[in-house]
């Protein structure tokens, strides 16, 4: 004698949300390092004197040797300073 076996009939429907929940979690998670790129970098740093004293309101200057490019920053009052936007090739 042959064994009939029910067939669920939601469970492909079932399968199909678990992809689509499964395939959203995927794009979520890794969404956001999609964006993390950028052509562009910072230069950061502490200026001091010879005798490791800071020096604050020093201007700091990256000059390109390529193409003149001058880019500058202030030292802040603890002596530290950032230039932003520096492009990948100064």
């Amino acid at each position: 004698m042959l064994k009939r076996t029910k067939i669920d009939p939601g469970g492909s429907r079932r399968m199909c949300v678990l992809w689509m929940m499964l395939a959203l979690l995927l794009i979520a998670v890794s969404g956001p390092g999609l964006f993390g790129q950028a052509d562009t970098g910072a230069i950061a740093g502490t200026v001091t004197d010879a005798t490791g004293a800071v020096i604050p309101g020093a201007t700091v200057t990256a000059i390109s040797t390529d193409n003149g490019l001058k880019l500058s920053g202030v030292s802040n009052g603890t002596g530290e300073f950032t230039i932003l936007a520096v492009p990948r090739q100064l």
